[in-house]
């Protein structure tokens, strides 16, 4: 017996150590959140089976079959919206505390704006909106989800004892809501001078109305020259979003190859089919409640120990383990990137270039023409950045250790499960698929606008520019408001207009004398550009549960069950508390974390019934 305990408890230990996988401490923020799947829920399905399964001196088949209703929604918010906008958030607490789970809050303050934040605050410029324009952006997001559980085990003790398969499947409706509100908002009052987004100068009027209109994607700004396109991805607003989806079908063979009335050991093999949705990138907080497509294949142990038995053999008292280890194997998934050293670049406004029609040149000797010039349409970076990959995981472990006390029909389960996985990987364009595919990036197409301006004139004549801007962030630009001669662009040189043989220098207005430069040589985006490895996630959380279950154990053959269950599950966060505050003069940032699992809690209904 003493072989057989310590086998048992040198097997959990050997599970426990799933812990090392996810020993990652790099933090970024996550275009994506990768949540936990709704049929990866160990402790669902193993809560209130102890009376049906692993039973010794069966010999033939038994089985049970189960439902279970179960309702769940996050708390702790704020992680997610550290995760989704880390180095823009700021507390906006007044106690002078230095807070991470206070309320956060996010500034939009044009270029022009007097004491604006270079390093946090979304520069209003890359929304199509007035250099004076400047708001406040707050968020509270919550997920929410109606998950219904179907199970199936049967063992099969009359063909070879001890051996079992198991189906499970789960139906999730799943609802996920930013709270999001724009407010403070002071809508500006100064326009672009001709050059700046179009040909022609643009008045307030014609801008966009406010932040909140670019992040959901319904306006942009009224040009007369140019082609400007509103968000299509990564979009988010003020309403809930919703998706209702079948999780993944789990299918497990396994085999008790250690079955005694006190013990058992098991091994399984097991293998998940994905019946759920891609996810589309259409929106930042995307409903998901499944694992994205994904073929899984793995295995699993399981184990119980009976601890102390009464002598009238009505009470006992248990431990269980259970554990499974899947690898997610690559399948197709659409997903925005930033990119590489610039968080939230997302959102940030591209301008398109062409090759130089041979009209545009720099007084440079010998008057160089630059590659690439203005081709007079504009973008938000997030439109050419999402892209359809294809990704996979290594491992994703899902492992519980749980206490049953036993009375006759009445069962109590107290239990930790523990659900993680290695970071996944996200491995090159996916170029193999549909129609409906976003496989390809646009090399040498597109450059960061920045605050550039992209026309110079003479007094008759309106010249595109190769102006780029790529040292500029969704925060800040090193161009100033004011510098219209574009003095901060890269490679910075006088422009010229080339007419045949005649060379004329380019101003910044019809009327001005002011020399405007350009780019010698602009900066175009190029696929190693996106950050893909920075947006690479993965789920790490811990689980404490319980379930107070009730058998009929007086009925023969069929044999009906029924249980209540309540869990609260806490989602790991690698901040370290430290986070912009409005109300001190330092700039902590509130560190984000590749680890996306959510905080939630959740109540369920199980029953089900028995058969032998």
């Amino acid at each position: 017996m003493n072989i057989i305990h310590n086998k048992f408890f040198q097997t959990a230990l050997v599970a426990s150590s799933v812990f090392s996988l996810i020993a990652d401490n790099n933090n970024s923020v996550a275009p994506y959140l990768s949540i936990r799947p709704a049929s990866r829920d160990l402790a669902g399905r193993v809560v209130g089976t102890g009376p049906h399964r692993h039973l010794y001196g069966m010999e033939s088949y038994y089985g049970d079959l189960g439902i279970r209703f179960k309702y769940g929604q996050t708390f702790r918010g704020n992680h997610i919206s550290e995760a989704l906008f880390g180095p823009a958030l700021l507390n906006s607490n007044t106690t002078g505390t230095n807070n991470c789970d206070s309320s956060k809050q996010i500034t939009v303050a044009g270029s022009a704006v007097a004491g604006r934040n270079g390093s946090t605050d979304l520069m209003a410029e890359n929304f199509y909106l007035p250099r004076d324009y400047k708001s406040t952006l707050t968020f509270s997001p919550k997920r929410q989800y109606f998950q219904l559980d179907l199970g199936f085990h049967m063992n099969l003790d009359e063909w070879v004892q001890g051996l079992s398969i198991g189906i499970y499947g789960p139906f999730v409706h799943t609802r996920h809501d930013l709270k999001f509100e724009e407010s403070n908002v002071t809508k500006g009052s100064t326009g672009y001078a001709a050059g700046y987004f179009d040909s022609a100068a643009i008045t307030v009027d014609n801008l966009n109305s406010s932040f909140a209109a670019y992040a959901a994607g319904t306006s942009t700004v009224k040009t007369t020259d140019v082609k400007a396109n509103t968000l299509n991805y990564a979009k988010f607003n003020n309403e809930e979003h919703s998706r209702n989806e079948f999780g993944e079908l789990h299918l497990e063979i396994a085999y008790d190859f250690l079955l005694a009335e006190d013990y058992h050991l098991g091994i399984g093999f097991e293998v998940t089919a994905p019946t759920g949705h891609r996810p589309t990138a259409e929106y930042l907080f995307e409903p998901i409640g499944t694992n994205g497509k994904h073929w899984g294949v793995g295995g699993s142990v399981s184990g119980h120990y009976t601890l102390w038995r009464s002598e009238d053999e009505n009470k006992r008292f248990d431990f269980v383990m259970e554990a499974d280890f899947v690898h997610l194997l690559k399948t197709r998934q659409r997903r925005t990137f930033d990119l590489v050293g610039k968080p939230l670049s997302r959102y940030m406004l591209a301008e398109k270039m062409q090759k130089n029609d041979g009209t545009l040149a720099t007084t440079q000797t010998g008057n160089p023409k630059p590659t690439y010039q203005f081709a007079k349409e504009y973008t938000p970076v997030a439109n050419i950045s999402t892209l359809d990959v294809k990704t996979s995981v290594g491992v994703q472990a899902d492992v519980v250790g749980m206490f049953t006390f036993t009375c006759k029909g009445l069962t109590w389960d107290l239990g930790y499960e523990f659900f993680g996985g290695s970071k996944e990987k996200v491995h090159d364009l996916d170029s193999s698929c549909d129609n409906d595919c976003q496989a390809t990036f646009a090399a040498n197409t597109w450059a960061l606008k920045g605050n550039a301006s992209v026309y110079g004139y003479t007094s008759t004549i309106t010249q595109t520019l190769s102006a780029t801007d790529s040292s500029a962030t969704v925060f800040n630009s090193k161009i100033a408001a004011t510098a219209v001669n574009n003095a901060g662009v890269d490679t910075p040189q006088p422009a010229a207009n080339v007419n045949g043989t005649t060379i004329t220098a380019l101003n910044t207005t019809s009327i001005s004398t002011n020399a405007i430069n350009t780019s010698a040589t602009p900066v175009l985006l190029a696929l190693t550009d996106l950050n893909i490895e920075g947006a690479a996630t993965k789920v790490q959380s811990h689980k404490i549960f319980t379930h107070l279950g009730y058998t009929w154990i007086d009925r023969e053959d069929w044999v009906p069950f029924i249980g209540l269950g309540a869990e609260v599950e806490f989602g790991k966060h690698s901040g370290n508390g430290d986070c912009n505050d409005t109300n001190t003069s330092t700039t902590t940032i509130c560190s984000s974390s590749s680890n996306t699992a959510l905080s939630q809690w959740a109540v369920w209904l199980k029953g089900g019934v028995s058969f032998n």
